[in-house]
């Protein structure tokens, strides 16, 4: 048994909702007291959307419900019409930029493209999220950065497996319920590619020799970018699937996904994302411990070693859910190891020794310094260590 599937039985909630006010989620804490001199930010409550939509239908509890909705009400209030949005709002409800990074567009679309495809929450509020995917997804194809393609390619690629894993009767009731505001097969399948292609090329123009990675450097996020593409690789083999089982009205919206030209960028996004994972894990895994790179120095291209610390949750997070993706496609046992390792970052296997879950609420500390654990228990660390906990 892998040590999520035990953790998902155990996991507590107290410190995500105790961060958790009629506004949204709080960004961070000073030890386990939300502090609101630091206001909200989309980036967190779109990604504790999601992890609220997984507890809701893994436990049916009002609360996690209510979560859900706070999150979205948040998201509503900030998206802009353009379809980007605002990141940053102070306690005073007064936002504190024009708009939102790349980064801040791409989480959003991972949280309403995963949370809208999770068929626990109710009609209404997965039409509400789906309607503000919607006017996202334009602004998503035209993204630049990295990270913030693959944040995208990983909501559209979720909602699109999602969607072609269903039936007819709920792909109906699901057009019914956003009427126009649908998200529509075509928009998904044309952005999984677009993104997929800039991510491709991205590989092909960093890596060199030993160096096999999308950008000059290891920085945050890193096994975002092979999950992705791994995920996003599954979907001309998941539209096959259903032709042959007779779905050939429900397939004509996907076509784009299963054409010759399609398939071909499926198979070299497949390969990229194992080598870039292979190679991850390569720099991050010591003697069957997770090292994630750390955020004071990064690692560079060239560079013998990178940045011992500060180490962050989500890195261990995205770690576990790029190696259970490779192990479900590849059936190759490394994976499984990878994933144990980096899940056992949290709760002890790691250079220091000691647990990053807090005894007293359940919360994931704010990352591992030099010093230890730093014992704040913000929105990310939260997020990060649930949604370990509840991957499927």
């Amino acid at each position: 048994m892998r040590q999520t599937d035990a953790a998902s039985g155990v996991y507590r909630a107290d410190a995500l909702l105790a961060l958790t006010d009629d506004t949204g989620l709080i960004q961070h804490s000073k030890y386990s007291l939300p502090d609101p001199q630091h206001g909200y930010s989309a980036d967190d409550n779109a990604r504790a959307l999601l992890l609220a939509a997984e507890l809701y239908a893994r436990r049916k509890e009002r609360r996690y419900l209510d979560a859900a909705a706070r999150y979205a009400r948040f998201l509503r209030y900030a998206q802009l019409p353009d379809g980007r949005f605002h990141n940053f709002l102070g306690y005073d409800r007064h936002w504190l930029d024009a708009v939102g990074s790349e980064d801040t567009l791409g989480r959003c679309v991972w949280g309403l493209g995963a949370a809208s495809a999770v068929p626990a929450l109710p009609a209404g509020l997965r039409a509400a999220l789906l309607a503000m995917l919607r006017v996202a997804l334009p602004q998503a194809g035209r993204l630049h950065f990295v990270k913030a393609q693959a944040y995208a390619l990983l909501g559209a690629a979720t909602l699109a497996l999602a969607r072609l894993g269903r039936g007819q009767a709920t792909r109906a009731a699901e057009r019914r319920l956003a009427a126009g505001d649908a998200v529509r097969e075509e928009a998904l399948a044309r952005l999984v590619r677009q993104l997929t292609e800039h991510l491709l090329a991205a590989w092909e123009a960093e890596r060199d020799g030993d160096w096999q990675w999308f950008e000059p450097q290891l920085t945050y996020s890193n096994a975002l970018v092979p999950w992705a593409l791994l995920l996003a690789s599954r979907l001309p083999e998941e539209v096959r699937r259903m032709r042959k089982e007779g779905g050939g009205a429900q397939t004509t919206a996907w076509a784009d996904l299963a054409d010759d030209a399609a398939c071909t960028l499926a198979a070299k996004a497949r390969r990229a994302a194992v080598r870039a994972l292979d190679f991850l894990a390569a720099h991050t895994m010591r003697d069957g411990i997770f090292v994630p790179v750390g955020c004071q120095g990064w690692w560079p291209k060239g560079a013998a070693e990178g940045a011992l610390y500060d180490q962050q949750p989500l890195e261990a997070y995205e770690m576990i859910a790029a190696c259970r993706t490779a192990e479900n496609l590849l059936h190759e046992d490394k994976y499984r190891r990878f994933e144990d390792a980096a899940f056992s970052w949290y709760t002890g296997r790691n250079l220091a020794g000691v647990p990053l879950i807090d005894e007293e609420t359940g919360g994931c500390f704010d990352g591992l310094t030099p010093d230890g654990p730093n014992a704040n228990l913000g929105a990310e660390s939260q997020i990060a260590w649930g949604l370990a906990c509840m991957l499927p």
